[in-house]
Order: C-alpha cells, then sequence, then structure tokens
C-alpha cells in the first residue's frame, strides 16, 4: 500500500501496530530465557534468534515486505553482537556515544597502525593490545578502522606494511573469525583548508585505494564508509562533524553502522 494513499490516523495506526508486535516478541523470548534459568539449562543451552529482511514503515511509499530496497533487505542490528571493531579515536566514539556497548569495542585515544600490534589499551578484558583482546573475545566478526591518526604524517607504504602484518596476526590467531577492513572516513572541507594539520581528502583517497588492494590480497571483506560518508561535493559533511573537521557527531556514527549493515559480506559469521 502506498504512503500516500494511507491518512495520518492509520499511518500512526500502523506503525504502532509493528511496534507492539516487536514489543510482545520481545517479552516472549525474555519468557523463554527465563524459563531456562530457572531450569538450570541456560548454561547448557545455545538460543538462536533469527529474522528475515526489514520492514518498510513508510520509506519511499512503501509498507511492510513489497521490495528489495536497502530498509528491507539489510541484515538485522542484532549482527553488530557478533562483532569488535577496531581502532583510533574514531572507533572510540561508537562506545562513548552509546551505538555499541563497550565489550564490542576495541580502540583508543591517539592509537594508530605503528603501534596497534604494541600499545595496550583499556578493554573489557582489561589493559591489553588489541590483539590480546581480541583473542579473549573471539568475536564472529572484526571490523578494523586504522590510518585517520597517521594519514598527516605516516606514509602510505609504511601504514599498509603494518596493517598487513596487523591483519596476519589476527588471522593466524583467530582462524575462525571474518576481518573486515573499513576505509578511512573524509574530512570536511575547513579541514583541508586548515593552516596547522591540514588533511587532504585526495591523500586519503590514495590511502583507501593502498587498503582495498590490501584486501583483495589477503582475500577479506573492503567496507567503503568513506563513499557512504561524503556529501556530494567528496567531503565530510560539517553537520556530521566535530570541530576539527574529522571527529564525528553522532550522526555520522549512525550513518557509518548503517552502511556497514547494509554492506555486510555473504561470507559474514552470523
Amino acid at each position: 500500500m502506498g504512503f500516500g494513499r494511507m491518512d495520518l490516523r492509520r499511518q500512526r495506526k500502523a506503525i504502532g501496530g509493528y511496534y507492539a508486535s516487536v514489543a510482545y516478541m520481545d517479552a516472549q523470548v525474555g519468557k523463554v530465557l527465563t524459563a531456562l534459568k530457572q531450569a538450570g539449562l541456560d548454561d547448557k543451552t545455545i538460543v538462536i534468534f533469527t529474522s528475515d529482511h526489514g520492514y518498510h514503515l513508510g520509506e519511499h511509499d512503501f509498507w511492510a515486505k513489497v521490495s528489495l530496497r536497502e530498509e528491507s533487505a539489510a541484515v538485522p542490528l542484532e549482527y553488530l553482537n557478533s562483532c569488535a571493531f577496531v581502532g583510533d579515536s574514531l572507533t572510540v566514539g561508537l562506545a562513548s556515544y552509546q551505538i555499541l556497548p563497550q565489550k564490542n569495542v576495541f580502540a583508543s585515544i591517539g592509537m594508530n597502525i605503528s603501534k596497534i600490534d604494541t600499545e595496550k589499551m583499556d578493554t573489557s578484558y582489561g589493559k591489553l593490545t588489541a590483539l590480546e583482546a581480541l583473542i579473549k573475545a573471539k568475536p564472529k566478526n572484526i571490523y578494523i578502522m586504522l590510518g585517520s591518526n597517521g594519514i598527516g604524517w605516516l606514509s602510505n607504504d609504511s601504514m599498509i606494511s603494518k596493517y598487513s602484518g596487523f591483519i596476519d596476526e589476527k588471522k593466524k590467531n583467530l582462524p575462525d573469525s571474518q576481518i573486515n577492513i573499513l576505509s578511512i572516513p573524509p574530512v570536511t572541507v575547513d579541514r583541508e583548508n586548515l593552516k596547522e594539520s591540514p588533511i587532504q581528502n585526495s591523500r586519503i583517497d590514495d590511502y583507501n585505494s593502498e587498503l582495498l588492494k590490501l584486501a583483495n590480497s589477503k582475500n577479506i571483506n573492503f567496507v567503503d564508509i568513506n563513499t557512504g560518508l561524503k556529501n556530494n561535493q567528496g567531503k565530510l559533511d560539517i553537520d556530521h562533524a566535530q570541530k576539527d573537521g574529522m571527529h564525528f557527531k553522532k550522526a555520522a556514527y549512525d550513518a557509518m553502522i548503517q552502511y556497514i549493515i547494509k554492506h555486510v559480506s555473504s561470507t559474514a559469521n552470523r
């Protein structure tokens, strides 16, 4: 049924009914989990909660499951529970803005690719290196975003060499984890034009091209969030950026996560 054919009352009723059904299903799952715990079976039982594709609630004038548009084709957000995100201060924001639980974030302010193997960070598993913490967490899927801190002074060759070694260690120690490389995001036009510490989007694009080649050589997934975050001028939108023109506001994190969800590899661990 087309969005334009429904008056406001019917739209609200349809949306309210959808949320009511979600709340009802959530309550039933809670009953199952409670019963398992009361029976002493919660530590011996694997509970699998799965879903099909999404549900239109008026987007593109669609309702329900009637199209292959991204809103109804993307995987559920529950997928993120199986993911670990590794990176620098940009990745820290995923936990700071409560986009993801802290246990899913393996990042620290000031981290860069040259010291990701050696510098310890605060994690839910203690103060450990990223690899040490990941080994304890054993995530099904790992997303790595490194390079923004360093793009202004480290060479592509040195960063890609370090990146390659970091991925090899992940593959060796976490053979069952699906590894994904995230491109590093764009910066605003104001950051490009700074007199001190400017960063050019062309430099970022060159580095991301090398990351794509690296991903292909390692036979791992590459997720181009850079393209997903660029505005029509090929820059990070100022409404998505902090004053430094590089770090994100919450809206940018929301956009990044939505892009990742819509570009989950067919080989990802669900």
